[in-house]
């Protein structure tokens, strides 16, 4: 089972991270990340639109649309959160939307530096 396991990790570190940085790797990854939280939000209906009316859950457009923007940092005036769940996902997106873009600024410095 242990072995399993480690093959496992191994497999998922090489899709995220290669052999070093890698920026396909890096957008890649930060692509598929930003596509599940959306699906999950949209799946459990976590989060609420509701600018001038009565809050409606999101389609799932809306919900890739919002784990993209905070994602990348960016605002959610439009966008509603009503449980602990959803503020802990919210949360998460942004952490992960920061160590990425870390990792990515990383790699294109190391990509220039080597030329």
């Amino acid at each position: 089972m242990s072995a399993a396991l480690q093959l496992l990790k191994l497999n998922l570190e090489g899709f995220i991270w290669g052999h070093g940085l890698s920026i396909f790797r890096i957008i890649r990854t930060s692509i598929s990340l930003i596509l599940i939280i959306g699906f999950i939000l949209y799946k459990f209906k976590l989060v609420f639109y509701a600018p001038y009316k009565e809050p409606t859950p999101l389609t799932l457009i809306q919900s890739i649309y919002f784990s993209a923007i905070n994602f990348v940092g960016g605002s959610y005036r439009d966008f509603t959160l009503f449980n602990i769940l959803s503020k802990i996902i919210f949360l998460l997106i942004r952490l992960f939307g920061f160590v990425f873009l870390g990792f990515f600024i990383a790699a294109l410095y190391r990509k220039i530096a080597r030329r």
